[in-house]
């Protein structure tokens, strides 16, 4: 269930011990039962840390190629995950806490002819949201051919909000 998958099992680390992964897509919808745990604790945090998730959210996750997952984890994570524990019939408790997630996306690095088209035209293909904002807004055509990384989304678990995990995340991801 939702509040389940939620449940905080290792408390409240510091944050300042807390360490930023980045989540392979391949693993994350592999189907295995570990991932698919992971993928519904992942999902929960989401849906609880904001309303308007829709089954969209979820495809661009696993289907948008530009799109990265990190989350925070404490400093526990890499020795529970390996503490295999035969008493523990449940997969999903051998999984760490998520306690904040950042989604990303990589934008930028569009050719000067497309911009210049796209802009003629007055449309914008989907993604790359800041390029293409910048260079309508002020006339700039150099803009768009940056490259860089634009924050989608920042969710840090209700059990934790307020307490620093969300600042941490971006500064290790900074």
């Amino acid at each position: 269930s939702n509040s389940d998958s939620l449940a905080l099992r290792g408390g409240a680390p510091a944050p300042a011990e807390c360490e930023l992964y980045h989540v392979n897509r391949d693993a994350l919808f592999s189907y295995h039962r570990l991932s698919e745990s992971f993928l519904q604790k992942l999902w929960s945090l989401y849906t609880s840390a904001h309303y308007k998730n829709t089954p969209n959210d979820l495809q661009m996750l696993s289907d948008a190629p530009a799109h990265n997952v990190f989350v925070l984890l404490g400093p526990t994570a890499e020795s529970s995950s390996n503490n295999n524990n035969k008493n523990n019939s449940n997969e999903g408790d051998q999984l760490p806490d998520i306690l904040a997630i950042v989604q990303t996306s990589l934008e930028g690095k569009l050719s000067r002819k497309t911009i210049q088209a796209q802009l003629a035209r007055g449309h914008r293909s989907a993604g790359d949201l800041i390029p293409w904002t910048m260079s309508q807004q002020f006339g700039d055509n150099n803009f768009a051919q940056l490259s860089g990384a634009r924050v989608v989304r920042v969710a840090v678990h209700p059990a934790v909000q307020g307490m620093g995990y969300g600042s941490r995340a971006m500064e290790l991801l900074y």
